[in-house]
């Protein structure tokens, strides 16, 4: 078994990767090349306890972010990130527990606004941000 948060990472992941012709990858900081794109990257953000559930539970408070990318040069990149958001708040929020029994709720956060990447190639990126409320045991994160 994994940490509760990685779970959580996983199956977001997971869910990402059933939008049509969207790559996704985890925790990549290295260049994204022309056939990767339009490409999704699902980074963890911090994990801050929210509340004690008694002596056995925690509640807490997962940040993830996605870091959207396109190509630029489209002339409707805005348009294509948009695309990209809508269809990864369907996949999350359709169901807010990401199918793991532990989680309590999900919910989008914010969406920063499309930023153009110097380079040599192209590239417009979105960073959207989502909160992930979940239990775990006090001691071991796994349970």
């Amino acid at each position: 078994m994994a940490h509760k948060a990685e779970q959580i990472l996983s199956a977001i992941e997971t869910k990402l990767g059933n939008i049509t012709g969207l790559t996704v990858s985890r925790s990549k900081y290295y260049a994204v090349e022309d056939n990767e794109l339009p490409h999704c990257v699902v980074r963890m953000g911090s994990d801050a306890r929210q509340s004690d559930q008694g002596n056995s539970f925690i509640d807490s408070v997962l940040n993830i972010e996605l870091v959207v990318m396109v190509d630029e040069s489209a002339s409707a990149y805005e348009t294509a990130l948009l695309d990209i958001r809508k269809n990864a708040n369907i996949q999350l929020m359709t169901d807010y527990t990401l199918g793991l029994g532990f989680v309590l709720d999900a919910t989008e956060e914010s969406a920063q606004a499309p930023e153009l990447m110097d380079g040599a190639k192209p590239r417009a990126m979105q960073s959207i941000n989502y909160t992930v409320l979940y239990r775990r045991d006090r001691i071991n994160p796994e349970n």
